[in-house]
């Protein structure tokens, strides 16, 4: 995880560039390693994003130094090597995702996700439309221009953008069809279960949802009391039967949307990723 410093700017620290406020205030961080935190998007002065290293901060200024490790950032690099282009045309490009890469910039970096990777590759210009959990893997689309881009965003919020995703489940669904109309964080979220197969203590479903709030999926599974395998946040307390697991069996594996421009319906599907179906090999079907 990425080592993360706050501290205020005090008197002492005036007229001090801020790649020389960080090498003063930050235990360890030389000035050459502070400007890359700082050129990597790891540094924010009252919230905001900094990346100047010769910007000076006034006295009495917070500031937020969150720097991420070589292992994040060789294992962000050797991810978006596997980042599969799955459609692209001169106004947007949907790719699959694999799981452990950003989607998008965090409070730790803007450079080390899909959509700062993908800019730096094609040299052009990508915008955000949704995004899927880190370690979610699966399907997402970016646009290229800003009259699809805003149009996505509509489809998006009109929930026009059909969004299916795969995932293992611990135990059993109590229907094998059935709606979650649960509110998460106080917004309105609802979420599609459908059992594709049964398995011994674990049920493959397809999750469709209607709503785009954070880590939806994996939140309404476990109101069900049913988490999704290798979730290491939302997990069941007891014992279970089945195998360890090295990774969160969810795929975003459908995505549906008329094209913004040429408004032909366009319809993707991606492959369970080879970490997801091997786990599923070694499962027991339900007699």
């Amino acid at each position: 995880m990425a080592e993360q410093h706050k501290f205020r700017v005090n008197p002492d620290d005036a007229g001090l560039r801020l790649d020389q406020l960080l090498a003063r205030r930050v235990p360890g961080m030389s000035r050459t390693t502070a400007r890359r935190v700082l050129a990597e998007g790891g540094v924010f002065v009252d919230r905001k994003r900094v990346k100047v290293a010769s910007r000076t901060a006034a006295v009495g200024q917070n500031v937020t130094v969150s720097q991420i490790t070589t292992t994040e950032r060789l294992v962000s690099q050797e991810l978006a090597s596997q980042i599969q282009i799955v459609f692209e045309d001169p106004h947007l490009v949907v790719i699959d995702k694999p799981s452990g890469l950003l989607t998008a910039p965090s409070e730790v970096s803007d450079q080390n996700n899909a959509l700062a990777f993908l800019k730096t590759e094609r040299q052009t210009e990508l915008y955000l439309i949704h995004r899927l959990d880190r370690l979610t893997s699966g399907l997402l689309v970016f646009g290229k221009d800003l009259e699809a881009t805003r149009a996505l965003n509509v489809a998006f919020q009109n929930h026009d953008l059909e969004r299916r995703y795969l995932a293992l489940l611990r135990g059993t669904l109590r229907e094998p069809s059935l709606w979650v109309d649960e509110p998460l964080d106080g917004r309105a979220a609802r979420t599609h279960f459908a059992e594709r197969q049964k398995f011994v203590a674990a049920t493959l479903v397809e999750a469709k949802l209607e709503t785009g709030r954070t880590h939806q999926v994996r939140r309404h599974a476990d109101f069900l009391g049913c988490p999704i395998v290798g979730d290491p946040l939302y997990r069941p307390s007891g014992p279970s039967t089945l195998p360890g697991c090295p990774r969160l069996l969810l795929h975003a594996h459908g995505l549906s949307f008329v094209h913004p421009i040429s408004r032909v319906q366009l319809s993707f599907e991606a492959a369970q990723p080879i970490a997801f179906s091997s786990y599923i090999e070694r499962l027991s079907p339900q007699p």
